[in-house]
């Protein structure tokens, strides 16, 4: 193969022409990996560790263009000692509370991330954890005693210490008293025919209509008859 280069010709063979397309679909192929959005739990690593939870201690998956939820099957993993989702920047959901008994934890790592909702108070379970990164601008409520999220050598800002409050308090939940009271129910002995606004439209149709038949007269005085006529058939039809 030929290949003109600064008035220079230069040769490429067969086989370094095939290596070089073997490299550039795997670089294809990688980059689709990455900006295709995959579940926590469909990455090998984690089904890894959750087919072997008595010997996985590691489950470090960061920057690995991954979304949805973390799964509550995470809990079974009670020998991890280190577990890193953070720079993902998809996964949204709640922390669940089954990571409380993740007690051999050092590493904590979920910054960058959607989370929403709060810190759930068995994080403070963990007593081993050395780092609690959660940088996640859609957590709200008070951190849980005992939980630091951020870490001492700067890695992760802010950083909150337990009883702080992240950004604003967690929306609260209308009572089902208070939101029943919204929806009146219908009495079984009204109508289903009539309604409170027929009394107010019915009012504005008639004089919508007798300012229509002097149009008409003004406009065609001679078809008079003939649009009364109209009229009285097309209501008969309907």
């Amino acid at each position: 193969i030929l290949v003109h280069q600064r008035a220079q010709v230069v040769w490429i063979s067969e086989s370094a022409m095939r290596t070089q397309c073997v490299a550039a679909a795997v670089l294809l192929i990688l980059c689709f990996n990455h900006v295709t959005a995959r579940r926590v739990d469909q990455h090998p690593t984690y089904q890894s560790c959750l087919a072997s939870p008595s010997t996985c201690t590691r489950c470090d998956i960061p920057n690995s263009g991954l979304s949805g939820t973390i799964p509550t099957e995470i809990g079974t993993l009670t020998r991890i000692t280190h577990l890193g989702l953070g720079t993902n920047r998809r996964i949204t959901g709640t922390l669940p509370t089954e990571l409380g008994m993740l007690t051999s934890l050092t590493n904590l790592f979920f910054d960058y991330n959607q989370l929403t909702g709060s810190i759930p108070n068995e994080l403070s379970a963990l007593t081993r954890a050395k780092f609690l990164v959660c940088y996640n601008a859609a957590l709200c409520g008070d951190v849980p005693a005992g939980v630091t999220l951020g870490s001492d050598n700067g890695f992760c800002f802010p950083t909150y210490a337990a009883g702080t409050q992240l950004g604003s308090a967690c929306p609260t939940t209308d009572s089902p008293s208070s939101s029943a009271t919204q929806f009146p129910t219908v009495s079984p002995t009204s109508s289903p025919t009539s309604s409170p606004t027929d009394s107010v439209e019915q009012p504005l149709k008639d004089n919508w209509f007798r300012k229509r038949d002097v149009a008409r007269k003004k406009a065609f005085p001679q078809k008079t008859a003939w649009f009364r006529k109209h009229d009285h058939k097309k209501a008969k039809h309907q």
